[in-house]
């Protein structure tokens, strides 16, 4: 039985797509769960509704903690914020607006903590002279503290220093390189 090309055109045009849509269902399978979806608040029973023990009837603690924070260390502090830096534009110390949400968080969690006392660490990328580079670092460093002060944090409980070039975290002359290197970091001292 002979096979027309117009069918023979129609049956690899059908084929093909349903080969690409068996295709394009097995990658969406593959990517996983959608992380911008909400994730579902995670309870645990001894805190719900009703509960004895550390949390009271309404699921709030008796001692007045709030478990969001954690304890008052370092691993605790990043995972509250995510992050313990941000970053600066080339030749600037003024604070970016990506990085004003991570400043605040950083602000919530040093407030809640009030006994943390904690140095920023103001960095340069490797472009400029040393001494240019600690006076950028330093101005940066102190961008940072300003911007925590003005959200609460006591100006009692922070130290600012520039390494300026001195420590680079990327290595090589890349944008990249040069872009993580501008920041400043949040070390604790106790």
């Amino acid at each position: 039985m002979p096979v027309s090309t117009k069918g023979l055109r129609h049956g690899l045009t059908l084929f093909a797509i349903v080969l690409v849509s068996a295709c394009a269902r097995d990658a969406a399978q593959e990517e996983g769960p959608d992380v911008t979806a909400p994730v579902p608040e995670m309870t645990d029973a001894a805190d719900g509704p009703g509960a004895v023990g550390r949390g009271g009837v309404d699921g709030t603690r008796l001692d007045g903690a709030d478990d969001r924070y954690g304890a008052a260390n370092y691993s605790s502090f990043k995972d509250f914020v995510g992050a313990d830096r941000v970053y600066f534009d080339f030749d600037e110390s003024n604070i970016r607006v990506d990085a004003r949400p991570i400043l605040d968080e950083m602000a919530e969690w040093l407030k809640h903590h009030d006994d943390v006392t904690f140095t920023i660490e103001g960095h340069a990328d490797r472009r400029g002279t040393r001494e240019y580079n600690l006076a950028l670092g330093e101005r940066r460093a102190q961008s940072v503290e300003d911007y925590l002060v003005a959200q609460g944090v006591s100006s009692d409980r922070i130290d600012t220093i520039s390494y300026g070039k001195e420590r680079l975290v990327a290595s090589g002359t890349s944008q990249r390189a040069h872009q993580l290197n501008r920041r400043a970091r949040v070390v604790f001292n106790n």
